[in-house]
């Protein structure tokens, strides 16, 4: 699933910023850690990134319904949907929790809240120039 949803996200929505996808990467894996010293936890982090990865995907291509076993969803409430499915097996959600919430702050900060009128376009999940020159973006 990791790769699916990496590899679909990266060639929709970064097909010409790979910088862009990689400081997505840095980021869901440093709020993952910061989340996992504060919740005093051993989060095992590659669970999580998956829920980031399917949260980013779900909402900027928020038209697609999947199938999920017997269920039929819309693409933003995949996460949640896996999430159900993973109780249902009997895993604890904590991972997955974790995991919508950090995509959920990426997506906002990067998606939603630079378009708010209040925000003036401030960005807190910018590209470092220097992971834009290593990776070769041209912005």
């Amino acid at each position: 699933m990791l790769a699916f949803y990496c590899a679909n996200l990266e060639d929709m929505a970064f097909r010409t910023r790979p910088a862009d996808f990689v400081y997505l990467l840095l980021c869901g894996a440093g709020m993952l850690l910061v989340f996992a010293f504060f919740l005093d936890t051993s989060l095992f982090i590659s669970g999580s990134m998956i829920d980031i990865m399917v949260y980013v995907w779900g909402r900027r291509n928020s038209h697609a319904r999947l199938n999920v076993l017997f269920l039929t969803v819309r693409a933003p409430y995949l996460p949640y949907a896996l999430a159900f499915i993973s109780l249902l097996m009997g895993n604890y959600l904590q991972d997955q929790v974790i995991g919508i919430i950090a995509g959920h702050i990426y997506y906002f900060f990067e998606d939603v809240y630079p378009h708010m009128p209040c925000s003036g376009g401030f960005r807190l999940f910018r590209t470092p120039t220097l992971l834009k020159i290593v990776c070769g973006q041209k912005d």
